[in-house]
Order: C-alpha cells, then sequence, then structure tokens
C-alpha cells in the first residue's frame, strides 16, 4: 500500500468511526433507535470492507464498540451494536460465499441466534432490565422476539446485499479516493 493509500485508509477509517459514533450517541434520544441505529452503523462498515480490508474493518468495529460502550447513554443499542451489528458486516463478507447457500444461511442465522441470546442475557443481568419488560399480559415474550427478530434478520441480511450491489454497481465508480 502507497502512503497516500494508506494515509486515506486511515482517513475513511476515522470519519467512518467518527459517523458511527455520532449515531450512537444519538440512540438515546429515540426509543425506537436502539436497534436501527447499530444496524445502520454496521452497514456503514461495509464500505471498509469493501474498499480496504475486513481487518481495517475490524479496528473501526473496536473503537466504536469501546467508545460506545463507554459513552452512549442507551448501553442495550451499544450492546446491539458489540454483540451483532458492528461484526456482522464483517462476517457477511466472509459468509456468503461458503457453498451450498444453506449451510452460509444456516450459520448466519445461528450467529444472529447466539447474539440475541447473549444480548439478552446482558440486557438483564448486567443492565438490570427487568424480564417483566419482556413480558405482555403475564405472558414471557423472549421465544416470540426471537422468532420476529429472525424474520427481521433475514431481510436485514437481504438489505445488505443489496446495498452491496447498489454501493459496488453505482456509488463506488463515482467515487475516486481510491482510485
Amino acid at each position: 500500500m502507497k502512503k497516500l493509500q494508506k494515509s486515506s485508509a486511515v482517513a475513511l477509517c476515522g470519519v467512518i468511526a467518527a459517523l458511527c459514533i455520532v449515531l450512537m450517541l444519538l440512540s438515546g434520544l429515540v426509543q425506537i433507535a436502539s436497534i436501527a441505529i447499530p444496524a445502520l452503523c454496521g452497514i456503514l462498515l461495509i464500505v471498509i470492507v469493501l474498499e480496504l480490508s475486513a481487518k481495517w474493518a475490524v479496528c473501526v468495529y473496536v473503537a466504536v464498540s469501546v467508545v460506545s460502550l463507554l459513552l452512549v447513554a442507551d448501553k442495550e443499542a451499544a450492546i446491539l451494536f458489540v454483540s451483532f451489528f458492528g461484526y456482522y458486516p464483517i462476517l457477511k463478507a466472509k459468509l456468503d460465499p461458503i457453498r451450498p447457500k444453506a449451510l452460509s444461511f444456516l450459520i448466519k442465522l445461528l450467529i444472529f441466534n447466539a447474539a440475541m441470546v447473549l444480548e439478552y442475557f446482558a440486557a438483564t443481568r448486567l443492565l438490570n432490565v427487568p424480564a417483566e419488560e419482556y413480558e405482555l399480559f403475564g405472558v414471557s415474550l423472549p421465544l416470540l422476539l426471537l422468532a420476529l427478530a429472525n424474520v427481521v434478520f433475514i431481510l436485514y441480511d437481504y438489505a445488505l446485499f443489496g446495498l452491496v450491489v447498489l454501493y459496488v454497481g453505482k456509488i463506488r465508480p463515482k467515487l475516486h479516493f481510491f482510485r
């Protein structure tokens, strides 16, 4: 990597990390943002994976994770970023080429479900979110919420694929900072 390219890479990583941190800080303003903002921050890491490498993206993921856990008011959003949304776009680039596609999809679902169970226990044990928060009319909902989350994950995974296609086909040709 030439010096100019390396400085451009560091600059790109810094800008995306800063944008992710600003977005994560905003997650405390709107309750629904607890899920949407960590997902959006993960999407931003796709640019680093595509333009640089997974190694650079991991560095940004770690930096945003540490700062989020320290500074973000909405700790559940920070945990969601750390436990899944931050590293999934990086991992997706490694999992998508696996054949057969059904095996790739199964691995993705297993990783997602493990992350969501980890997030549930982190929320209830570390953040002291009462288990009653996951109840409706006295009925415990974690399994139902996990099933619904799997549907959302499938849509998120598909949307990530579409965003990669859009970026590579339409946006990347218009950018000149790595050419």
